[in-house]
């Protein structure tokens, strides 16, 4: 029974990254053409969404889970006040402190988060609409443009990175070389897309489990097969061997199908994410160019007055000028 157990139990664990694998693998490169540029909001959609995240919606769910806890730990503390269960005072006691501890750290976390331009463009799609959103009306358009193109590149210092793991929050030169390497613009690439298995491992480890996990369950599975299978059993005992190997063979295979399908998945958001890069730097340039007249504008308002003085000044010479020549005309001409 202790062997069969040796058997099963990796033979289960190899089932598992197969059947994960595979469906994931399905999965993504099914979902492939899904990867594409975000639909174009107006900045104030953006920040009013935000707005609500922050004041309404996530506020709402933390009193919701707060009230239950507290409702929990009140259980707890009323059964250890009044019939003195064992334990339950301090469980009380425990999940109250945690609860407030909990929502200090969160509250201090999350409504310290800014609502400014530059706090809510992060990415090339919401930096290009907060970019179509500056006109030079305000004072502070030229700062706010400084903080977007600083966003800008930062996200470019970290394309490479992103499109191998949406989640990260650190740039990779090794990604972005990977990456350059695989799909140039404008030329050909000098490797093919397996050339950035090495980079998504590096940014995402996780993904090496499948393959460790099926390895150490062959070597367990197989190590036990002596001692399931009897000599008489030879011929049962290689079948078996034969089974647990094609089954890791193909759990490999499948490991590979998701690789694969991440690869391509990686390439399809870095093309995407170079696309709305691109489209970026023309909201920025065309926001610089609004700003620049914009000043300009004020720059030529601000000076008119004093031109108009000038203007006056001048008028008033001519004037004078003309009345002093025609004054000496009309002399002349009655001599």
């Amino acid at each position: 029974m202790t062997s069969d157990l040796w058997i099963t139990t990796p033979i289960t664990a190899i089932g598992l990254v197969l059947l994960a694998c595979g469906v994931s693998g399905v999965v993504n490169l099914a979902t492939l053409y899904t990867i594409r540029l975000p639909r174009r909001v107006p900045f104030p959609t953006i920040r009013r969404r935000a707005l609500s995240m922050r004041d309404i919606i996530v506020p709402g769910v933390l009193a919701l889970l707060t009230g239950v806890l507290i409702s929990l730990a009140s259980a707890f503390l009323f059964d250890g006040l009044t019939r003195g269960t064992t334990g339950s005072l301090e469980t009380g006691v425990v999940i109250l402190f945690g609860v407030i501890v909990a929502f200090a750290i969160v509250s201090a976390v999350w409504f310290r988060s800014g609502m400014e331009i530059g706090d809510l463009a992060k990415d090339p799609s919401t930096i290009a609409a907060a970019a179509k959103s500056l006109h030079g009306a305000s004072p502070d358009d030229a700062n706010t443009l400084r903080d977007l193109h600083r966003n800008h590149q930062e996200w470019n210092e970290r394309q490479g990175a992103i499109a191998l793991n949406p989640g990260t929050g650190r740039a990779s030169t090794a990604a972005n070389a990977a990456m350059a390497r695989v799909l140039p613009r404008g030329r050909r690439p000098q490797r093919t897309r397996w050339a950035l298995l090495g980079p998504l491992l590096r940014m995402r480890p996780l993904l090496l489990s499948g393959p460790i996990v099926t390895v150490a369950g062959v070597i367990v599975a197989l190590s036990a097969v002596p001692a399931h299978a009897v000599p008489a059993h030879a011929v049962e005992a290689a079948a078996l061997r034969a089974a647990i190997i094609t089954v890791a063979l193909i759990a490999l295979l499948a490991v590979l199908l998701f690789w694969w399908s991440e690869i391509v998945c990686s390439a399809r958001r870095y093309r995407i994410g170079r696309a709305s890069s691109a489209a970026a730097d023309i909201a920025l340039a065309a926001a610089q160019s609004r700003i620049s007249s914009a000043r300009d504008h004020d720059r030529a308002m601000k000076a008119l007055p004093r031109r108009i003085d000038r203007w006056g000044v001048a008028a008033a010479a001519v004037a004078l000028t003309s009345s002093a020549s025609l004054g000496l005309t009309l002399r002349i001409g009655r001599r």
